[in-house]
């Protein structure tokens, strides 16, 4: 039981790294806008804040900045969280925005699929958010994308940003703790009987 015990804290420690920063990797054209999956693969995000940035820049026409010839108006990426952990909460921040009238930033968060939205909201403009919590958060694979998209005026855009993603492991449910107190009490009495 020992051997189980210690290998299990091991594992646990193992995976509680530094936390991962990493600068945009893909830019997306307009014309792949809200259809792509994670593209910029950054893999396993570790313990602690992780930080992803980058920056879009394009062209808006009015009501349209995500057209075939808008530019970067996309960055997408695909992390994994590993078993036994979760996210937290994402902070996102946007600074040195230049755009048209009516223009907007988004971030999506999905999980498993494009189809499976997790989070969707609005970024603010050269400020962080609040935490954004996600509906789940576990274990999976996850696609963050950043959006540039609807201006009222056509002109050229750019944005910078970044995302601070909190990740950590999931508490041990008590009762696992009282299963395996009483796991031990119980092999500890029947070796007091073999004696």
């Amino acid at each position: 039981m020992k051997k189980i015990a210690l290998s299990g804290i091991l594992i646990l420690s193992a995976n509680l790294a530094n936390a991962v920063t990493v600068t945009e990797i893909g830019d997306f054209n307009g014309s792949a806008s809200f259809s792509t999956w994670g593209e910029s693969d950054i893999g396993l995000l570790d313990s602690g804040i992780n930080t992803i940035s980058g920056s879009l820049a394009g062209t808006c026409v009015p009501w349209d900045c995500n057209g075939a010839s808008a530019g970067d108006s996309q960055d997408s990426f695909l992390i994994e969280i590993a078993p036994g952990f979760k996210i937290d909460s994402i902070v996102a921040t946007t600074a040195n925005i230049i755009a048209p009238a009516g223009f907007s930033s988004s971030l999506g968060v999905y999980k498993d699929s494009f189809s499976n939205t997790v989070l969707w909201t609005y970024m603010p403009f050269n400020t962080s958010s609040a935490a954004l919590l996600l509906s789940e958060s576990g274990t999976g694979l996850y696609s963050f994308s950043v959006y540039g998209q609807g201006a009222s005026e056509a002109g050229d855009f750019s944005l910078d940003y970044s995302l601070q993603i909190g990740v950590s492991a999931v508490p041990i449910p008590a009762a696992v703790w009282l299963f395996g107190s009483g796991l031990l009490g119980l092999v500890g009495i029947a070796k007091r009987k073999k004696a």
